[in-house]
């Protein structure tokens, strides 16, 4: 599977997916993208997004597309919390549209809000 970072997630959990064999990359022009533009970049890539923003994953839950994960551990967690859950993580993924919270606690799918 295919993992695009926003750019409030530490860069350390590239290794994490990379060490499980799938690719990760940063999203690109820090600042200069908003989130929403990321997220398309993400799907037009047919990568899942990885973000810690709360915010953008509630807009992906809203304008449903792509695949999302929200990280809902504190940043210096994130590398070990997407390392115990990778394998969940991409079998919720593998369904689109669909977003994700991955927590210490495990990985939950977050129903479509409808407006």
């Amino acid at each position: 599977m295919r993992f695009v970072l926003d750019h409030d997630v530490s860069v350390r959990v590239c290794s994490a997916i990379a060490r499980a064999r799938h690719q990760c990359w940063r999203a690109p022009l820090p600042g200069a993208t908003s989130d929403d533009d990321i997220a398309i970049y993400a799907d037009d890539k047919r990568a899942a997004l990885i973000s810690h923003d709360y915010d953008l994953a509630t807009r992906r839950r809203r304008l449903w597309f792509g695949r999302h994960v929200r990280l809902d551990c504190a940043q210096p967690r994130a590398e070990e919390v997407v390392s115990a859950h990778i394998e969940l993580m991409v079998s919720e993924l593998a369904r689109a549209p669909v977003v994700i919270a991955v927590s210490e606690a495990g990985v939950r799918r977050l129903d479509r809000l409808w407006s």
